[in-house]
């Protein structure tokens, strides 16, 4: 809606209350359009219009892939597979970036940027996380269950391995971030794990005590698996996070562009200068030392803030809001552990990106936002996943309002 407002023709004297960086843009090209005998185009706020067009559509694509995910993936069956996926997924890239690149730099596997090769493994990282999480906790609770030291014994060898395996995932997966060198996205991920745990730990009624134990073991093995990410990436990749970036503290590059950010959004305070057109707004405060042409903020919110204004950012954090209370919601709700773990996994896809768009721009390489919303769609229809779903045919959108009809 934002998008469609600012494609809006909109009368000179009102595009002038509106956005007057905007009118004096089109009230410039309009001269030079008459000079030629050519009809002046009516103004709007966007200083881009077939730019934003575009990004809109592809927000509305984004929604369609929430939609239809979270339609499709309402059986244990079909999201057990997309996960698979997922996971696979991150493990393809970690594997084709070591077999074809020298490890001694950053590795971007088939991306052009290594931060936004960090970016898409978050989200496999994620679900990784959370199979970690489900196989720890459906071991604890079989092991709490056997009536003497041999049965004991003879579920902790049949569940072992399968622990140690989820465990290896996510070791490889955080070792395809931290060879990728992105200082964003090591603390991303390590905030992500964070935030998962305190959500882990967060006590329900009869359950405080055995959530406790989880918690602690899957911590013991994300810390070995961390060690083994340590090891497999050596210490040039992950002793950059520690270490200052001579080129960057030389040029003070992203904090320039902040600054320089911060003054195109000064041109469009209210509605922006239109979705997608970050470049052509910058590119008027574009201060002197910095080359080329300048796309991105390198900061989501504050490109966000500078082409939707301040009406745009609050649309973005009121529905940011809006969404993570409602997953939050239903996954205190969900007391199947299948169900609980894929939608821990959503929800630190969604946290770890959100932390990592501080300082990156993963929302603009639509390869990242688009596995995420399938990847959301899949969690709001695990979290609202009840036994009747699987025993009658799927209908109509899955999510929490239809499982509480079902189980009703």
């Amino acid at each position: 809606l934002l998008g469609l407002l600012q494609l809006a023709p909109l009368p000179p004297a009102l595009l002038g209350v509106v956005s007057p960086a905007s009118a004096a843009v089109w009230d410039a090209a309009g001269g030079v359009l008459r000079a030629f005998g050519r009809a002046p185009s009516p103004g709007r706020i966007s200083l881009m219009p077939w730019e934003t067009a575009g990004v809109a559509l592809l927000a509305l694509s984004w929604v369609a892939l929430f939609l239809s995910a979270a339609a499709l993936l309402g059986r244990r069956s079909s999201r057990r597979l997309f996960a698979g996926a997922v996971v696979v997924s991150g493990l393809l890239q970690v594997g084709l970036a070591i077999a074809t690149e020298d490890r001694l730099f950053r590795l971007h596997g088939s991306f052009v940027n290594p931060n936004n090769f960090a970016g898409y493994l978050e989200i496999s990282l994620a679900f990784a996380l959370g199979l970690v999480w489900y196989r720890t906790r459906v071991g604890l609770r079989e092991l709490a269950g056997a009536h003497d030291a041999d049965e004991r014994a003879s579920r902790l060898v049949r569940l072992l391995p399968q622990v140690v395996a989820a465990t290896l995932l996510w070791a490889v997966l955080a070792a395809g971030i931290v060879l990728s060198q992105s200082r964003g996205g090591i603390v991303a991920a390590s905030g992500t794990t964070l935030v998962l745990f305190a959500l882990v730990f967060e006590s329900r009624e009869g359950a405080r005590r055995a959530r406790r134990v989880v918690g602690v073991a899957v911590a013991v093995l994300v810390a070995l698996g961390t060690a083994f990410a340590i090891a497999g990436a050596g210490t040039v990749g992950f002793l950059r996070f520690f270490m200052p970036d001579a080129a960057d503290l030389a040029g003070d590059y992203r904090v320039r562009i902040w600054r320089a950010s911060l003054d195109a959004f000064r041109n469009f305070p209210w509605l922006g200068s239109g979705l997608g057109t970050f470049r052509e707004a910058f590119r008027r405060v574009q201060p002197a030392g910095i080359d080329g042409l300048v796309d991105q903020a390198h900061d989501e919110y504050l490109q966000l803030l500078v082409t939707g204004g301040v009406i745009g950012l609050a649309l973005a954090l009121v529905a940011l809001g809006f969404g993570l209370r409602a997953l939050l919601r239903a996954f205190a709700a969900q007391k199947h552990r299948e169900e609980s773990a894929w939608g821990l996994a959503g929800l630190g896809a969604l946290v770890a990106l959100l932390l990592h768009g501080v300082a990156e721009f993963n929302f603009s390489i639509p390869a990242i936002p688009a596995t995420l919303a399938a990847c959301l769609g899949g969690a709001w229809a695990a979290l609202g996943w009840s036994r009747a779903d699987d025993e009658a045919p799927a209908a109509g959108l899955s999510g929490p309002a239809r499982s509480g009809r079902a189980s009703r």
